[in-house]
């Protein structure tokens, strides 16, 4: 999304590039499920168990993956009414709870 924004050519292209990435996910995550289906040894571990587990805590707090799971729940509710969050840390102006305006 960061990337398609820089450009009036990327804000028209972006709803076709997030329908390709979101069918090629459900695509992948349908091929993993038949997969564990046939053989049940190879599921995933928990994520917790991983070594870059803590790393990943740490993405959770930058601004793109902000807006990716802004994007996903207005996509859950209405798509038309897409929450930006303003402040990074999800503050408003008076630094009381969370903030996310309406275009």
């Amino acid at each position: 999304m960061i990337d398609n924004s820089k450009s009036l050519l990327g804000y028209i292209r972006m709803p076709y590039v997030l329908s390709y990435i979101k069918d090629k996910h459900n695509k992948e995550q349908k091929q993993y499920q038949e997969k564990i289906k046939k053989n049940p040894k190879l599921k995933l571990p928990p994520l917790e168990s991983y070594s870059d587990y803590k790393e990943s805590l740490k993405i959770k707090t930058t601004l793109s993956y902000k807006l990716g799971e802004a994007l996903i729940k207005a996509y859950k509710q209405n798509f038309f009414k897409f929450p930006l969050p303003f402040i990074a840390n999800n503050t408003n102006y008076n630094g009381e709870g969370a903030y996310y305006g309406f275009i």
